[in-house]
Parts: C-alpha cells; structure tokens; sequence
C-alpha cells in the first residue's frame, strides 16, 4: 500500500509542475516577444547614448521619458479601466470606437497642456515641444489600443505594440554606429513619431468591426481615474524620475543616468509583460494562483539581482566606450530597484484587477502618497547628491509602492481568501 505522505508530497509536486507550465504557456508567446524587443530597445538606446553628442544624448533620453509620463498622465487611468472591465466579460462585443473617442477627450486637457508646461521647465526648442505634443497625443492612442487587445487574450501582439516606438530607434541607431556623422536627434525623434503612427494604425485594423454597442458609460470612465496613480508608479517610475533629474542635471550627466538606468529596463520589461497576462488570467482563476505567481517573480528578481550586480558595471563600461565612467557606482542601486519593481506586479495585479473600485481607491490613494513622499525625497537627493541622488531617486520610488502593494495586498487576501471581491475597505 503506498505511504499517503508520499502520495500528498507527490501530488504537491505535480501541483507546482502543471501551474508553472500552465503559466509559463501563457507567458511564452509574450516572453519570446518581449525577449526580441528588449533587445532591441536596449540596443537602440545604448546605440544613441553611445552615438549622439553627449549634450543630444540627454536631450533625447529627456524628450523620450517626458512624453511617455505625459502620455500616462494624459491616459487618466482609461487604458486599465479599459482592460478590467473586457477582461470580465471575454466574449462580449466592445465599442471600442466610442470607448477611444472618450479616452481621447478625457486625456485632451493634458495632450494639450502638458507640453507647454514642460517645454516651460525644460526650455525646449520649438521642434522639441512640436514632439512632446504629437508623441504624447499618439502614445495615449496606442496605449488604449493595447489595452483593448490584451483584454482580447492578443497578449504578444499589445506587448510588441507598445513597445515598438522604442523598438524603430533602432533604424536610426544603426545608421549612426556606421555613420557617425549623420548622428542627429531630429532624426531620432521623427522615427519615434512615425513608428507610434504606423503600430496605432496597425492595432485599430487588429481590432476589426466595431460592435456598435453603448460605450462605457461616463460614470465608469470617470472611475478609471484611480487607476492612474497606480498605472503610473507601476510602469513609468524610471522615466518619472528621468524627468525629474532633467531638472537638476545638466545633459550631460542625464545622459550618463540614462545610460545607467538601462539596466532597468530588462526588470521593467519582464515586469510589464507579465501584468499583460497576470491581470486578465488573475480575474478569471479567481486569485487562486497569487501566491504562486507571486514566488516565481520573487525567485526571478532574486537570481537576476545575484548575476547582475557583479556583471553590469563591466558590460556597461565596454558598451559605452568609456562614455559615462562617473555613472558606474549607481548599477547597484539600479539593479535593485528593478528587482523591486518586478517583485511588485502581482500584488498590484491582483488588486488592480480583482479588488472592488471602493478597495483600489484606498489602495490607489496610499501607493499616490507614498509615491509622492519617495519623489519629494529623491528631489532633495538629486538636488544634494546630484548624479547618485538619482539613483537614490529610482530605488525610492520603487520600495514605496512595493511596500504599500504588500500591505495591503496581504490584508485583502487575509480577510477573505477566497472571494477577493467582497473585502471592504479597511478604516
């Protein structure tokens, strides 16, 4: 007769093998484009930073981060809105024009603003704050576009979408390793708005016909704009501390934080696909596999932690040519702060995509203030440390949400385990 202990640990075993591949299936179509388009972004912007005069380099790492904050800004939440409420309900038909249209008008009083207030702060040239608009206008575009796929199961076609902007800097890149000389921002920057155009126009023929159903109605619309503090601390924390250092740094020691913080970007990209998938499948399993999830990514940042902060320095110094030397000592710092970035994606998609709106706004309103707090004490850091206070900056506006996320992701699953829906708010 077979020993029961060993029939349970054996089940257990099974458990944890078929969940890992169930998830690693769903996770495989995005990974392999996630893999392709990292390496490309990477190898674009390392490119660029090596390439372009220095002053241009910072510029550009500038221009890029500012209008990708603004976009989030400009989103107003809509694109998660957007994503939780078709994931629901998988099979029903979207009025997506409609549901773009009020996106849009929701995000006009900051396409339209926003620009000016930064090419006030930044003194941006004309043809600079021209970009700041256009990109900012299409990116908010894109990104709904790419939420109403995801929520479609169409997870590696948003994935490479929303990505491609930065993947197309690559062409120019390219050029200018072979041609130095004809190294110009201008160029870099049409490329950017051409590529964002072209996958906006791709993912609106992905949609198809529209249903020709009501919209989302206005008060629910409205809803979405608590999940904008979460969006933004959840996928922008880098550029938002970029945007923030363009303050105090000159351009030339933005463009070495810019380099540096490349080493970001794998954490954040791994981070961004797996929300891609995690939220939408979290809502349909009902939270059963959180916990799981949630030890995979701890045991993923932890062994990329590990492996990267002896690595990266070197890597970083023969990337760039001997270009940003004095940035070398904020790797550590950077890599950790991926680390907590990915460490985060589940708590928050869990409550994101399952918590009631009454719940997320208590959450959303603690991840806003901590958020704040972390960016106010990275500005004094930046302002006192200069180049190490940015790196101050990024590990901050990482550890504050993750912490919060913990917090109250814990107490939801505490008092009810089962039913995450029904959780009141706590007091």
């Amino acid at each position: 007769m077979a020993d029961p202990d060993l029939q349970a640990d054996g089940s257990a075993a099974n458990s944890v093998l078929q969940r890992t591949v169930t998830w690693s299936r769903l996770i495989s179509g995005p990974s392999i484009a996630l893999v392709a388009a990292a390496a490309m972004i990477l190898a674009a912007q390392a490119i660029l930073l090596r390439t372009l005069p220095v002053e241009e380099a910072g510029r550009f790492a500038l221009l890029i981060a500012a209008a990708e904050v603004l976009a989030m800004i400009a989103d107003a939440g809509q694109p998660t809105l957007l994503l939780r409420v078709y994931s629901h309900t998988p099979a029903s038909p979207m009025a997506w024009r409609a549901d773009l249209r009020r996106g849009l008008l929701i995000a006009s009083p900051i396409v339209i603003l926003g620009p000016f207030v930064a090419g006030t702060l930044y003194r941006l040239t004309p043809g600079h704050l021209g970009f700041l608009f256009a990109a900012t206008l299409l990116l908010v575009l894109l990104h709904s576009t790419c939420a109403l796929l995801a929520a479609r199961a169409h997870y590696t076609h948003s994935t490479l979408a929303l990505r491609m902007p930065n993947v197309a800097l690559l062409l120019p890149a390219l050029v200018f390793l072979f041609e130095p000389g004809l190294a110009r921002l201008s160029t870099v920057i049409a490329v950017h708005l051409a590529a964002t155009l072209v996958t906006l126009l791709v993912n609106i023929r992905r949609l198809g016909a529209d249903a020709g159903q009501p919209p989302i109605p206005w008060r629910e619309r409205l809803q979405g704009l608590q999940y904008l503090g979460a969006s933004a601390t959840a996928v922008l924390s880098d550029r938002i501390v970029l945007s923030l250092s363009g303050l105090f740094l000159t351009p030339a020691a933005l463009a070495a934080f810019a380099a540096m913080a490349l080493v970001v970007r794998p954490f954040a990209l791994v981070r961004n696909v797996l929300r891609t998938v995690s939220v939408p499948e979290l809502i349909r399993s009902r939270g059963a596999e959180e916990r799981f999830l949630f030890a995979w990514t701890v045991a993923l940042a932890g062994i990329a932690s590990v492996v990267a902060i002896p690595v990266a320095p070197a890597l970083l110094r023969g990337l760039y040519g001997g270009r940003y030397t004095e940035g070398l000592a904020l790797v550590p710092w950077l890599i950790l702060a991926g680390a907590l970035t990915l460490i985060e994606t589940v708590p928050r998609s869990a409550l994101v995509g399952r918590a009631t709106h009454r719940y997320n706004r208590v959450y959303i309103l603690a991840i806003v203030s901590c958020f704040s707090w972390s960016l106010a004490a990275g500005s004094w850091a930046i302002a006192r440390w200069g180049l190490l206070g940015s790196a101050v900056a990024m590990f901050l506006v990482n550890a504050c949400p993750l912490t919060v996320s913990l917090f109250y992701w814990r107490r939801y699953r505490g008092h009810n385990s089962g039913e995450l829906s029904n959780l009141p708010p706590p007091h």
